[in-house]
């Protein structure tokens, strides 16, 4: 039962951090923790994780459910892994919870310095399709991934310098382009989860400044992040 903030209380209770933080991840854009969960809330976490016999954990906590009670809230999110790896958070008709992805992916505040759609192209000079957003930050600021799911590409890829792209759940996809270096330990298969740093802002490739370039598509279409 949530008496002061919900953060306090699933501590209160030995939830994990990295746990507590996948709850807030996977309602972030339909709870508000700040002013939708009250004193008296009730909440339901189920969790799963590997330990030896000896009980040292292993591997990566995974959320399985979460269950929110109050006076004007009633939220019950069920995790479903796909075939692809890809995990998301349903209702019980199976309706996709909260908001997909993070409109921008970066640790720290950024600029958005070029929208998505026709442009001047800053380098080119001539008017072009932007296929994207432009996010202007300092260099090496962490980029995360914009929603749970797995590695496809990383490496250079022309003009876009050092790439990664991700497959999603609810057929998205997403890509970070202009790094400056990866995550060390990311390979093409690897999974990730929201929020998750993958990579750092640079310059690399057809850039005039450090800046991450994101691209989001939908059922193998760009759409506009």
């Amino acid at each position: 039962t949530v008496e002061t903030n919900f953060s306090k209380a699933a501590q209160n209770q030995d939830v994990p951090e990295a746990i507590v933080n996948q709850v807030i991840n996977a309602l972030d854009g339909e709870v508000d923790f700040s002013s939708d969960i009250q004193k008296g809330t009730l909440f339901d976490i189920i969790a799963e994780y590997k330990q030896t016999e000896g009980g040292l954990e292993i591997g990566t906590k995974q959320l399985l459910f979460i269950g929110l009670k109050g006076s004007a809230l009633q939220v019950n999110r069920y995790a479903y892994t796909a075939k692809d790896g890809t995990t998301a958070f349903y209702d019980a008709r199976g309706k996709s919870s909260g908001k997909m992805l993070l409109k921008r992916p970066l640790k720290d505040k950024a600029r958005l310095s070029s929208a998505y759609g026709k442009r001047k192209h800053p380098i080119l000079k001539y008017e072009i399709f932007h296929k994207g957003v432009d996010l202007a930050a300092p260099k090496n600021t962490p980029v995360q991934a914009a929603a749970d799911g797995v590695i496809t590409s990383i490496g250079r890829k022309g003009s876009y310098g050092k790439y990664i792209s991700i497959r999603h759940a609810d057929g998205y996809q997403t890509a970070y382009a202009h790094l400056n270096g990866y995550r060390a330990d990311l390979k093409v298969k690897s999974k990730v989860k929201r929020g998750e740093v993958i990579g750092y802002v640079g310059s690399t490739g057809r850039s005039t400044g450090p800046h991450l370039h994101f691209t989001v598509y939908k059922n193998g279409k760009m759409i506009n992040p």
